[in-house]
């Protein structure tokens, strides 16, 4: 018998995305240029892959159902992607300079850190936004088979962005 895999899983993926940044900024603290460069691209690649999955799987059916919860229109999702989009840019070249400094003195951790602070402040507000609307109209708007399709296609995006399945 297959079990129907409720959306709201996907928060959980949230938290795996927070807890990779909290690793890259733990390298940062302890002045680990490598690891802290390792563990940023592993947290960028988990976010961009999140937010594809959504804006390639979920967010087209989504928005074609007209479904649009206060605070959780497709649209506000895609802006609030946008704008991750442009943070982990801003970040990443910051962090590519430092990478050919070969080195971390602390008021620049520091920096990093409060600039990061921001990401995940949008990450946290976008969490709350998708746990209170957008993951309860995908549980109402998709079920059976085409809720199994549209899974399997997130979980392989998320596989490629190293996310494991929920």
């Amino acid at each position: 018998m297959t079990t129907t895999r409720s959306f709201a899983e996907l928060g959980q993926q949230h938290e795996t995305i927070l807890e990779f940044l909290a690793c890259h900024q733990e390298a940062l603290v302890e002045q680990d240029l490598p690891r802290a460069l390792e563990t940023w691209q592993r947290f960028r690649r988990a976010l961009l892959a999140h937010a594809k999955a959504e804006d390639e799987v979920l967010l087209p059916p989504f928005e074609a159902s007209g479904e649009a919860p206060l605070g959780a229109s497709a649209e506000l999702i895609y802006t609030e992607h946008r704008k991750m989009r442009r943070l982990l840019e801003r970040t990443g070249r910051r962090l590519e300079g430092l990478s050919r400094h070969g080195r971390l003195e602390a008021r620049t951790v520091v920096f990093l850190i409060e600039e990061e602070r921001l990401l995940k402040e949008v990450i946290d507000h976008h969490d709350r936004r998708e746990r209170a609307g957008f993951f309860p109209a995908l549980d109402r708007l998709f079920t059976g088979s085409e809720r199994e399709r549209l899974w399997s296609e997130v979980d392989a995006i998320h596989a490629a962005g190293g996310l494991a399945e929920a």
